[in-house]
């Protein structure tokens, strides 16, 4: 189950990394916000590139104990959040052919994170801003 819940999150986590990385470049557009944003913006860019390339190599490093729901013995999982390959407890590997597919999808999934991250804290602080006022009157 685990493992259907973190895929379902890799592609939540992607569809919301395509729509902030819009909205980053639309407010980096607009001449109402600070060069500063422009400057957040690129260094989310690349660490971006920095973290989801790192994810290729990293993938059996990012890894959990999984026990099936009708095995006896605890394997591993490895890639997240989308499963890549499943170890069993002797160490044979199971790996599917969309195992490229999914570490291509973890890749972006982390690629996108910075972005979701920055925009979120974007948006976060605007919505306190607009209370703050509210509450002044």
């Amino acid at each position: 189950m685990i493992i259907i819940i973190l895929a379902i999150v890799g592609l939540a986590g992607v569809i919301l990394g395509i729509v902030s990385l819009f909205w980053a470049k639309s407010l980096a557009k607009s001449e109402r916000e600070p060069k500063k944003w422009k400057r957040m913006r690129i260094i989310a860019l690349l660490l971006g590139i920095l973290i989801g390339v790192g994810s290729w190599p990293g993938t059996y490093f990012m890894g959990y104990p999984y026990k099936g729901e009708k095995s006896t013995e605890t394997g591993r999982v490895v890639g997240l959040p989308i499963m890549v390959a499943y170890f069993d407890s002797e160490g044979s590997d199971y790996i599917a052919p969309f195992a490229m597919p999914a570490v291509v999808g973890n890749a972006v999934f982390w690629f996108f994170l910075p972005h979701v991250i920055l925009v979120t804290r974007k948006k976060l602080k605007k919505r306190n801003a607009q209370q703050k006022n509210r509450g002044d009157r």
